[in-house]
């Protein structure tokens, strides 16, 4: 259930739990909240920022150029988008507990096991994990288009002239929260 949030309060009381107080913009179903708030069951609920949705000639752009260089290389458009992730994209390295790689794996666009640690000797995992495009910010973003437009130049591909690049990225960082 998702909900729009205007303004929040947060008191404590003298028993030292909290208390939340929201302002919300629109009326959930309100049955299926209150039904939600009376559980016996545990809960949990996560807040986040509104995001508005990612530029649409950003994202457009980007997938334009990748099935140009698809054809180009008469390879899928997949293969394409997770190597130029691999090249310009966010990679992180992280350490999972053996029981736990399948699951750290399903958190990234690409997973791969680079091999094994002991850390105040208990065996971890290696990872190096890149993020999907769809998680990223601005700076990242055009880091990630900067590579594939030089890949489609390298292929002798024109799509876009810095000036339509920068006005797409401006577009692009408009739509961020």
């Amino acid at each position: 259930m998702d909900i729009r949030i205007t303004k929040g309060t947060l008191s404590r009381k003298m028993n030292g739990t909290f208390v939340l107080t929201l302002d919300i913009k629109t009326p959930p179903d309100v049955a299926s909240l209150e039904r939600f708030l009376q559980s016996e069951k545990p809960r949990v609920a996560s807040l986040s920022f509104e995001r508005k949705a990612r530029s649409v000639t950003a994202n457009g752009a980007l997938w334009h150029l990748i099935d140009k260089i698809a054809d180009a290389t008469k390879t899928d458009r997949w293969t394409v988008y997770l190597e130029m992730l691999r090249r310009y994209g966010v990679m992180i390295h992280l350490l999972s507990k053996p029981h736990a790689v399948d699951d750290v794996k399903k958190q990234f666009r690409i997973a791969e096991e680079i091999g094994k640690k002991h850390v105040d000797g208990v065996e971890a995992i290696q990872l190096r994990c890149w993020v999907g495009s769809s998680n990223y910010d601005t700076k990242q973003f055009s880091r990630l288009l900067d590579g594939v437009i030089a890949e489609s130049r390298d292929l002798g591909i024109d799509f876009l002239t810095d000036d339509e690049r920068d006005l797409i990225m401006r577009e692009y960082e408009e739509n961020l929260p």
